[in-house]
């Protein structure tokens, strides 16, 4: 009896779910950036190569774009796709809340975590945890392209807006 009220109770649940997330999948693409599209029916989304989860379709020129945005995940988590100039990348910092995993797509990188220090190449990640120091750097002789994971997404999407409009050079000064 108590198997047959325990799937009853799971049936409901998922259909109320499943009815749930048809009607937000609607409204998110109701007001999705242009270019990209999202299923109403299942909460899938397609991005055309160099397109953004970002609201802001104003920007041009940008070095980072967001794939995947906290808006799509319920705020779990964030992707980004970072172009980097050779000899940039962020001074060492830590987070309180977020978590980062970045991905080298194309160029080397080193990356600082704690006090170890890993090179990149493209293929090889390596995982930053809350509350421990990191940092990045684009040693390549071309730009580089990463991938970074934030989570939870927090206020990485609003960082990262900030980010934009910095120059290279102003990236490497702590406090700038």
């Amino acid at each position: 009896m108590r198997y047959v009220l325990a799937l009853a109770v799971c049936g409901a649940m998922v259909a109320a779910t499943s009815q749930m997330l048809s009607s937000e999948a609607h409204a998110l693409q109701q007001s999705q950036p242009e270019g990209s599209h999202m299923s109403a029916n299942h909460g899938w989304f397609f991005l055309p190569p160099g397109g953004t989860r970002d609201a802001d379709t104003t920007r041009t020129g940008r070095r980072i774009t967001v794939k995947v945005s906290g808006a799509d995940t319920e705020g779990a988590f964030v992707v980004l796709e970072v172009r980097t100039a050779v000899d940039s990348g962020p001074s060492l910092h830590l987070h309180h809340v977020e978590n980062e995993w970045f991905y080298a797509l194309e160029g080397e990188y080193d990356s600082q975590v704690g006090t170890e220090i890993v090179h990149l190449k493209p293929g090889g990640s390596v995982y930053g945890p809350k509350l421990i120091p990191h940092t990045w750097h684009d040693v390549g002789e071309t730009p580089g392209r990463m991938l970074v994971v934030a989570q939870p997404a927090g206020h990485m999407e609003a960082f990262v807006k900030d980010l934009e409009t910095m120059t290279p050079a102003e990236m490497l000064v702590p406090g700038a």
